[in-house]
């Protein structure tokens, strides 16, 4: 995070959560809620310009019904797929 110019404290400003609330989501302490996860949505759209089609949002809606152990394997599936691309 810090290379992109953001610290966990701005970001966790943005989200109305703590700074030592989204460390412990970051380091997969504590499962990442439906309100934090729309709020780092949004951050990420903003800071991307980038604007959600049917198909994402459809997506963000299923993810947030799905238990948290599910939510969980989806952001660990994705945090992989990023290593990937930045290879």
């Amino acid at each position: 995070m810090a290379d992109e110019g953001v610290t966990q404290t701005a970001l966790a400003d943005t989200c109305g959560v703590s700074q030592a609330h989204l460390s412990k989501v970051l380091n997969e302490k504590v499962s990442l809620s439906g309100r934090t996860a729309q709020a780092l949505s949004g951050w990420v759209e903003r800071r991307e310009g980038i604007r959600p089609n049917a198909t994402l949002v459809s997506i963000e809606q299923k993810l947030r019904l799905a238990p948290p152990t599910r939510r969980m394997q989806i952001m660990h599936l994705l945090r992989s797929l990023e290593q990937l691309i930045d290879q």
